[in-house]
């Protein structure tokens, strides 16, 4: 009997604003005997609970510390935190992901233009809270398109979306507003690493019958990985851990893949993997002896969902990951800007890191005015 493939996704787990913000937590716990998190740091119960134990803890608002430090989280926080921290003489920790901030930033500016701003995301997601903050609370939310005729719009639109979205429902939206007549201006706020994985997903998700997704069941990169995936006709399955795992899942499955939410650490992931390892293994055993007896297989037939391809369909596409070496020279894509570091794309799992102290910049010189982002050109159309 063939073994049953477990398949990685090609871009899964970890972005780089999240291992970002629980590197800065680590930090400070290392350093300071009271470091706070304002709200959970990431949407994964596992690691926050990993960095309770290492002095990190939990708080849903500043009237719970009464002093040390701050971490704002991976999801940002509006203006008033900073300025409430400040009047109070709190330390804040700025864990804020780099593509939030600049979701924040392009905000504001379309805010204080005279665009009416309007949010595709959450409206409960902390991340779309801070968001509405740095718009002086002008900024309307919408969760998809069916939303947008309810809106009481008078002058010109300026469109972003919260960084985890899915592009084909920013793009509904737009479309919608352009329908009404009303003059738009979108910006380019989706976090590539989440388009990369969520397309990662997509394709793997064609090629398997079975989807595995880890991460926090409130995560909402999460919980859209697992829709793409469904809709992909692979049967889906989201998990916390490993000990959410059935063995029923993987009932007469060839091909299982595997992906990850941003906020998913890898070691969960592993633990994840090393569980379906033993699972599969069980229940090609199970099927094995059935054969040899005459009798159905351990699991029967697997109710529900969408079978995977057959045998003589379409095989699954090579995975492969690049891998770098010391010294080695690359080539990649700016993708975010800002006046200490540049991010770069350079075809690995999470985004390379260039400080300003990295740069060769001339005095009086920002990272700016050399580097520029590069975004999409379907979505992105920048204010005059």
């Amino acid at each position: 009997m063939k073994p049953v493939e477990i398949i990685l996704a090609e871009s899964l787990g970890f972005c780089i604003g999240v291992r970002r913000a629980v590197e800065k937590a680590e930090e400070q716990a290392a350093r300071a005997k009271k470091v706070f998190s304002l709200g959970p740091l990431i949407h994964n119960p596992q690691e926050v609970s990993r960095l309770a134990g290492r002095g990190v803890t939990v708080v849903d608002g500043l009237d719970e510390v009464p002093d040390g430090t701050v971490i704002v989280r991976a999801h940002g926080a509006p203006p008033e935190v900073y300025r409430a921290a400040a009047s109070r003489g709190i330390e804040v920790v700025d864990a804020t992901c780099p593509f939030v901030f600049s979701l924040q930033r392009k905000a504001m500016a379309l805010a204080d233009a005279g665009y009416q701003v309007i949010i595709v995301g959450d409206p409960a997601h902390p991340e779309v809270a801070g968001v509405v903050g740095w718009t002086g609370g002008r900024a309307l939310v919408v969760t998809g398109e069916e939303d947008v005729e309810r809106l009481p719009l008078t002058g010109r639109v300026g469109v972003v979306a919260q960084t985890t979205q899915r592009k084909d429902n920013v793009e509904a939206v737009v479309a919608r507003l352009k329908a009404k007549g009303q003059e738009v201006v979108v910006e380019q706020t989706i976090c590539r690493a989440t388009a990369e994985r969520q397309e990662a997903a997509r394709r793997l998700a064609a090629h398997v019958d079975v989807m595995v997704v880890v991460g926090g069941t409130t995560s909402s990169n999460t919980q859209k990985l697992a829709t793409i995936c469904r809709d992909a006709g692979a049967r889906t399955y989201h998990v916390e851990s490993a000990s959410d795992l059935d063995p029923n899942w993987f009932c007469q499955a060839k091909r299982v893949g595997v992906t990850a939410g941003a906020s998913t650490p890898d070691w969960v992931v592993k633990e994840v993997i090393r569980r379906m390892e033993e699972l599969v293994q069980a229940e090609g055993v199970a099927e094995t002896q059935a054969q040899q007896t005459g009798e159905p297989g351990a699991g029967g037939e697997q109710a529900g969902g969408t079978p995977g391809p057959q045998n003589g369909q379409e095989e699954r596409p090579h995975i492969e990951m690049r891998s770098f070496r010391p010294g080695q020279l690359v080539q990649g894509t700016v993708v975010h800007v800002d006046s200490d570091q540049i991010l770069v794309d350079v075809g690995y799992k999470s985004e390379g890191i260039v400080t300003r102290a990295e740069m060769s910049l001339r005095p009086g010189q920002e990272p700016a005015d050399v580097f520029a982002e590069q975004c999409d050109p379907a979505l992105e159309q920048r204010v005059g």
